[in-house]
């Protein structure tokens, strides 16, 4: 799925620190989560898209660091969740070639029921559908395996590969352990 160290483009903002003009951000492309600091007359809400690539930024004046395990652990988790489901969704093709490209054999399927904390019924519908045909959303997914778990399992485990929860990272960056 890519580099893990790709440079993030964009960042949806999951906390603002009061006691500074930072925000907490997870990064477009691999979740990496960042603090940053907010240019001085500009203002970020919580899950506000902001650009942080290599040009000239809006609201972004700097990039401080990733953040800690124990930086991320303290956010608020439904805003987190939330950001997840926004980044899945703005890059819903990434993860539709996982599952169409990859997910055809036996390892992939542990993995997909392990990874993803889907049943073996569940893991079967998904392969038995992609086999007739790949996917072509993740709605697409989730109606012909006649499941609505998949999206929110997603999510539950790039949660955890961010916070170290999951070892198997597939997705996501964890945050730094200090």
């Amino acid at each position: 799925l890519g580099d893990v160290y790709k440079r993030q483009e964009y960042g949806y903002v999951i906390h603002k620190l009061d006691y500074k003009n930072c925000v907490f951000v997870l990064g477009n492309r691999n979740f990496t989560p960042l603090e940053l600091l907010v240019k001085n007359d500009e203002n970020c809400e919580l899950l506000d898209k902001v650009y942080i690539g290599k040009e000239k930024r809006d609201k972004i004046q700097n990039i401080n660091k990733w953040i800690s395990e124990n930086e991320f652990l303290e956010v608020n988790k439904i805003i987190v969740y939330d950001a997840i489901q926004k980044i899945i969704l703005d890059n819903e093709q990434k993860y539709l070639d996982y599952i169409n490209l990859n997910v055809d054999d036996e390892l992939h399927k542990k993995t997909l029921s392990q990874g993803f904390r889907l049943g073996p019924k569940t893991t079967d519908k998904i392969l038995i559908a992609k086999n007739e045909k790949e996917f072509n959303s993740l709605k697409d997914l989730e109606e012909r395996a006649k499941t609505n778990i998949f999206i929110k399992n997603l999510i539950q485990k790039i949660y955890n590969e961010i916070s170290g929860k999951d070892k198997l990272r597939i997705f996501a960056n964890k945050a730094k352990h200090l």
